[in-house]
């Protein structure tokens, strides 16, 4: 995750969450940068290109192998004001068609520099 060029890296959260009817989905989550297996997700293509590159713009599936095991999936509409959904892992089979399907787009510099006009601080006297 990009947020402020430190959000962390996906991590697949143990807990069920107690409002959803389904025992198969768990909470994801940003983590810190150490190596844990809850960080580690395999990267499953649509297509498989020759050289074995993910290609921009293709879809892809996440899937991590930690406890339950599961697909990186939306579920429900997120709360939060500027939010679609809600993200979760689940190892249901019977997702529903495209919602575990990710795109990864090439940035050429996820951390620029501070842009003094746009990232202001407010000072106090």
């Amino acid at each position: 995750n990009l947020y402020y060029c430190d959000g962390g890296y996906l991590q697949y959260y143990d807990v069920v969450d107690q409002y959803e009817q389904s025992k198969e989905i768990h909470h994801v989550y940003t983590s810190d940068i150490r190596k844990k297996s809850t960080l580690e997700w395999i990267i499953y293509c649509e297509t498989t290109p020759l050289n074995g590159n993910i290609r921009e713009g293709e879809g892809i599936s996440l899937y991590n192998r930690w406890g339950n095991k599961g697909f990186l999936d939306t579920h429900n509409h997120a709360g939060g004001s500027g939010s679609l959904y809600r993200v979760f892992m689940s190892n249901n089979t019977a997702r529903k068609s495209q919602t575990g399907l990710w795109k990864m787009a090439k940035v050429s510099n996820p951390c620029p520099p501070a842009d003094i006009f746009t990232n202001t601080v407010s000072l106090w006297r």
